[in-house]
Formats: structure tokens, sequence, C-alpha cells
């Protein structure tokens, strides 16, 4: 849904821009006041922007409510002045300049070039992106300041009104900036904001809840959350790890869910792996557990984003959790996105675990794919296995079976073989290059695994054989299922 409101959102940006430009050509009188004074608009819109997407963030939920398109309907009606005044601007300026046309219009496509390719890519990556928007719509108001006072000859007090609204602006923009932390927690305390009795107990909740810590990530918001925020009345040090708002483990379970990925398939199938490839999995959990393994020669984690890495190596408290200190001499770690590993490497894997997140986007689709599942096959042993976290429940409605029926195609057609579901609260999918025999032996692990992770481990396949034949649909790069989407 998210991928559907910011498609909807930018389509209805471009028509917004199409039909400014079609009102300026109605207009008989087109002057430079009006020119510039779409450029005051601009700067005080382009200022407040990151504040009103912020804000609105705090209202998804309840948008939602009214429909599945409500986020997106938010999200338009946040967008139209901007996507209005943009689109009157060049046709504005082209039509006081018709003899300048040409040089405006490069002047537009480098400007845009410019901004996408370097500002973008120094101020967003980095995440300043407020910082980037107080120097446009300053360089905008300054633009218009200096061509109303010297060429205009705008009056002084209508300059001083001006100034003191967009000074108002960057005050609001800086204020909101030091206060993100509050905004994120208001998030996650996930109170209705448009209900009178809800906005009490979150006034009331907001000082009794401990700090999120929050880690400068390029790729990804990167959130350690404590109990309170998640748990009711929780006065204890535990936490949970979130990935763009969406957990991945909370710091008493992980254990369940990082011992089942891990030894749940070799406890199947008898494997006594000497190479493994963890790919994802930067927090490091799953390479704790298998790096105990007395027969292992190679453990290697391919992970992107190093901010994950650095969390898992100096923390704070992943590093505790992961037992870095221990395990630091046993792993090899690579920055490198998943996908190119496997295509440069000419390395075979007796064991690769997909330790990456739900496919809640685009992006991360593309590590649920045919052509992914074909690299990965490329990489294992003949007697290799593959394992994955994906959630598989008794209870799920037809959207969420209708996702594990297209996964469960698309390893087919990948051609894995002997693809099973195992776990009872933690669910994960395995499959093997070719067909093993089952070889059930729990004393040779038993040691590594903690008492509550054996109820864990529990084959399910036989509760879904249904979602064989439910869909024949398969998720490619080069068709891919807009269905195949877990939140």
């Amino acid at each position: 849904m998210e991928l559907y409101s910011q498609v909807g959102a930018l389509t209805v940006f471009v028509l917004l821009l199409g039909v400014s430009s079609l009102i300026v050509s109605k207009l008989e009188n087109v002057s430079w006041k009006l020119f510039f004074r779409i450029e005051f608009l601009l700067s005080i819109i382009i200022c407040l922007m990151p504040v009103l997407l912020g804000l609105a963030e705090l209202f998804r939920d309840s948008a939602n409510q009214l429909g599945p398109y409500g986020w997106m309907i938010l999200l338009v009606i946040l967008l139209v002045p901007f996507a209005f005044l943009t689109g009157l601007e060049l046709p504005v300026l082209i039509t006081l300049l018709p003899d300048k046309e040409n040089i405006l219009l490069f002047l537009n496509y480098f400007g845009s070039l410019f901004a996408s390719i370097i500002a973008v890519e120094i101020f967003y990556s980095s995440g300043k992106i407020l910082f980037l928007c107080a120097i446009i719509s300053t360089l905008n108001f300054m633009v218009y300041f200096i061509f109303s006072k010297h060429i205009l000859k705008v009056s002084k007090l209508n300059l001083f009104i001006r100034s003191f609204i967009f000074a108002g602006a960057l005050v609001i923009l800086a204020f909101y900036s030091l206060n993100l932390g509050l905004i994120k927690k208001i998030n996650y305390l996930g109170y209705d904001m448009t209900k009178v009795q809800e906005l009490k107990k979150l006034l009331n909740a907001l000082p009794k809840n401990d700090e999120i810590i929050s880690i400068d990530s390029r790729y990804q918001e990167i959130d350690i959350v404590p109990a309170s925020m998640y748990q009711f009345n929780a006065k204890d040090n535990r936490w949970g790890l979130y990935l763009n708002r969406k957990v991945q483990f909370f710091s008493d379970t992980e254990i369940i869910y990082h011992q089942t990925i891990s030894f749940f398939p070799l406890v199947f199938t008898g494997l006594k792996p000497k190479k493994v490839l963890i790919l994802g999995g930067g927090d490091l959990g799953v390479a704790r557990e298998l790096s105990r393994l007395p027969e292992l020669e190679v453990l290697k984690v391919v992970e992107l984003d190093e901010a994950i890495i650095n969390l898992a190596k100096n923390g704070p408290l992943v590093n505790h959790m992961n037992n870095y200190n221990q395990i630091k001499d046993s792993v090899e770690i690579v920055h490198q996105d998943a996908v190119s590993y496997l295509r440069n490497t000419s390395e075979k894997y007796d064991f690769i675990i997909a330790d990456f997140p739900f496919p809640s986007s685009f992006e991360l689709g593309n590590l649920y794919t045919k052509e992914f599942y074909q690299l990965v096959i490329n990489r294992l042993s003949e007697k290799g296995v593959f394992t994955f976290d994906f959630p598989f429940h008794i209870s799920d409605g037809d959207k969420e079976k209708d996702a594990q029926a297209i996964l469960l195609n698309t390893l087919q057609a990948s051609g894995l073989k002997q693809i099973k579901i195992y776990g009872r609260f933690e669910t994960f999918v395995m499959a093997s290059k070719n067909k093993l025999d089952r070889k059930v032996d729990i004393s040779t692990y038993k040691e590594y695994l903690s008492n509550k992770v054996l109820i864990n481990f529990v084959e399910r396949t036989q509760h879904y054989t249904e979602l064989f034949k439910r869909s024949s649909k398969i998720h490619s790069i080069f068709k891919p299922q807009m269905e195949f989407r877990v939140d």
C-alpha cells in the first residue's frame, strides 16, 4: 500500500504540473509581480513541507481507517499547493521572457539534474534533508527579496511582513528538527491523534517512556525501541530492533528467531555445514549461533548497510546481544548487497540463510523473486540448504495466503526443491538444490539450543499444501506481483 500511495501521489503531482501550465496559457496579464509572489509562496512551502509530511505521519493510521487509499489522499492534499505553484513557475517565466525560452528550459532541466544527483545525494543520503529544505527555501526567498526590493519597488512594510513570515517558517522547521525524537516517540506509541481521549493518554504516556535510540543510515531508518514503547507498563531493560518502523526482533525473544532459523534446517536434514553464507543478518544474531559449530570453516555475512554492522560491533545493546567480542574472529563481513555478491562470487556454500526484512516495499520484494532464488541455487553445494524468514500462520486471511502462495510458486519456478515450512511462532521456509532425505537429528545440536526454542521446532508444511494450488503467479523482477507485499 505504501507503493500505491507514493505512485498515486506522484501521478497527481505530475497532473497538477500540467494543469498549472494550462492555466498560465489562459491568463491575459502575466507579470513579474505574479512570478515573485509564486517564488515567495514556494519558499514557505519548501521550508514547511518536511514539517507537514512529518506531522501527517502521526495521522497515517487514522487516514488508513478511512479506506485503503486514505494515506494516499492525505499525501495528495499536502502536495497540491506545492505541485500547483511549481507548475506555474516555469510557464510564467517563459511568458515573461519568450525570447529566452531555450535558455530557461536548459537551466530548468540542469537545475533539476543538479538537485536530484548532487544535492540529494549529499544531503538526503546523509539524513540532512531538513537542512537541504532550509537552504533551498532561503535561496528562493533571497531571490524574491532582492528582486522585489530593487526591481518591483515593493514597500518596506510589505517586505518586512513577508520576511517575518518566512523567518517564522524557518523557526518552525528548526523547532521541528530539534524535536524529531519526540515526533518519532509519538509515532511508536501509536495513539489515535484524531480522538481527544487518545490525545490525553498520549500526553500522559510521553513522560513515562524511555527514549528511542536512532542510528544514522543512508539505507534505512534504524531504531532501538525500549519495551515501554511497545508493551504497556513495561519497566525493564528489554528493547526491540526496528527497521523503517517495522520490528525485526525483541531482545527477550530473539533467541527463538535466531536459533530456529540457524539450527532447524540442520536438525531436519542432518546437514553439518562447513561453509555458511548469511545474506543480510547484519545484527549478527544468526552469526552468533552458527559460529559455535566446530566443523565450520567459513562463516560469511553479506550486509549492505554499514550502519547495522557498526551497531552490531559497537552497540549500543546489539553488540551485547550477539556477543561480538567472542565471535568477531569467526565471522567474515562483506559490505555489499546480496544480489551483487551472489552474481560475482564463485564460492559454493553448504548452508545459505537469507535474513532479510519482509517484502513490504518494491525494493525488498526484489529479494524474494525467481531471479534471486536462481542466484542462490547457483551458490549452493550439491547437498546445500537454503532458508529464510516468512510469516505463515493458521489465522492468516486471504491477503496473507495470496502472498504465501506466490512465494511458494516462485520458489518452485526457480528450481528449488523439497520446500518446507517450519516454526510454530517464528515461521520460516527452507528448500534445497536437490531432494534431500529427511534425517532428523536433534542430539547433535541440542547443546546449542535453549529449551524455550525447542517448542518452535515444528514442521508445518502439511498445513499449507493447498497454497501450492491457490495461485499460479510467480514473483519476478520482470513481472512483479503487486499483491506480494507483507507488512
